[in-house]
């Protein structure tokens, strides 16, 4: 049981904390507005620095595909167009239930503007059972199967449910404009697959490209979208321009935590953002200078920032949607028009999230069904004595 009580103070005390914060948070969007047009000054300078710097620098930096002026307008919103989204939720398994099985559920959304037509809201659950499912070899032994291991499948999962919505639209409805959506990053499962087991990396990662080939041979840009992102690429390459070395070497000129460029982090991109793009403006594109995984080699991630009018959203696409103007612009205007029909988040996405969405309800009833059919089958169905007296209390 929670004492509230007892957090009365330290919330007191952190409610003080965070209103200096806010006033340190001003100074540094300040500044890096300041840094911006100091940047734009210099701007072929400071790229060729970045450049020649590469792996000396200890973040990630954006690099500019579009001069970093540009701004892109709203294009118009096409009357009659589709857009496609999944989302994906999860059971993991429990050795306290009646069976150490789990489950994913991805939502799938496809709405058809313009036509009258029926939208598609469903989703598909997929139960996982068997030892091959519960169980990975590592070292030559099995080892039970990890809570991150299943969110990477669910990913996994979502993009790949995403392409077979693709290829489906494609067939049905090849002449109308269309755009596929996924809410994260669209590299999202990296962090996850570096911790394991380089055979397990290869096999998600060939998955991933897989998936984006299939959209991407159905002719429909798919498009990331990441509400309150916490990236700063930009925002490091403001901090090239405050450096004061002719060649950026991190580790050579400045200590740990005494760098001559400090003063703006922590600072997300969307707040410099917000302050020079107008509604349904976009920024210029950006991409990394570190390549992605060889696997992944034909989709570099590039991103732009969308102001949506109810925030600045950061849009991640990989580099054949970029390549392509009348794609970039397809994606810019039907997001917006996404959000504008959310009030502030994509409709489609928040839908996809609705109907993967698993609640305590649903999980009791998951559990309840599956003691029925192991019953049926004449097994014996027991919980865990922990379990027991998490139902039952503590009499």
């Amino acid at each position: 049981m929670l004492d509230l009580a007892k957090l009365n103070t330290q919330m007191r005390q952190a409610a003080f904390e965070l209103r200096a914060d806010l006033s340190l948070h001003h100074e540094r969007k300040k500044q890096a507005l300041n840094s911006w047009k100091n940047l734009l000054l210099r701007e072929t300078e400071l790229l060729e620095k970045g450049l020649q710097a590469g792996t000396n620098m200890p973040w990630s930096l954006a690099r500019p595909l579009e001069p970093l002026v540009y701004r892109g307008r709203l294009p118009e919103i096409p009357e009659t167009h589709i857009v496609l989204a999944t989302d994906g939720s999860q059971i993991a398994p429990s050795r306290h239930e009646v069976s150490p099985c789990y489950l994913l559920n991805i939502g799938l959304i496809r709405f058809i503007y313009g036509t009258g037509e029926r939208p598609l809201q469903t989703s598909e659950p997929q139960l996982y059972y068997r030892e091959q499912d519960l169980y990975t070899t590592t070292k030559r032994q099995l080892i039970g199967i990890s809570e991150e291991q299943i969110s990477m499948e669910r990913s996994l999962k979502e993009v790949e449910k995403l392409a077979e919505l693709a290829e489906e639209t494609q067939q049905n409805w090849p002449d109308l404009p269309a755009v596929a959506l996924m809410d994260g990053s669209l590299h999202g499962i990296l962090p996850e697959l570096s911790t394991q087991p380089p055979e397990a990396q290869t096999r998600a990662l060939r998955r991933l490209n897989q998936a984006f080939e299939r959209i991407q041979a159905a002719q429909i840009p798919v498009c990331a979208y990441i509400s309150l992102s916490r990236r700063s690429e930009v925002i490091q390459l403001l901090r090239l321009a405050r450096c004061p070395f002719e060649f950026p070497h991190c580790n050579v000129h400045c200590a740990e935590g005494q760098e001559a460029c400090a003063g703006l982090t922590p600072l997300p991109d969307r707040e410099l953002w917000s302050g020079l793009l107008g509604p349904g403006e976009r920024s210029p594109l950006f991409t990394t200078h570190s390549p992605p995984p060889e696997p992944l080699a034909n989709q570099a991630l590039c991103f732009f920032y969308l102001e949506c009018g109810f925030e600045v959203a950061r849009l991640e696409i990989p580099r054949w949607v970029a390549d392509r103007p009348d794609w970039l612009a397809q994606v810019q205007a039907l997001v917006y028009a996404q959000v504008e029909k959310g009030r502030g988040y994509p409709i489609a996405l928040a839908e996809a999230h609705n109907q993967a969405v698993i609640k305590g309800t649903d999980r009791s009833q998951f559990y309840a069904l599956l003691s029925r059919k192991l019953v049926e089958a004449q097994m014996d169905v027991k919980l865990s004595r922990k379990e027991l007296k998490k139902r039952r209390g503590i009499v």
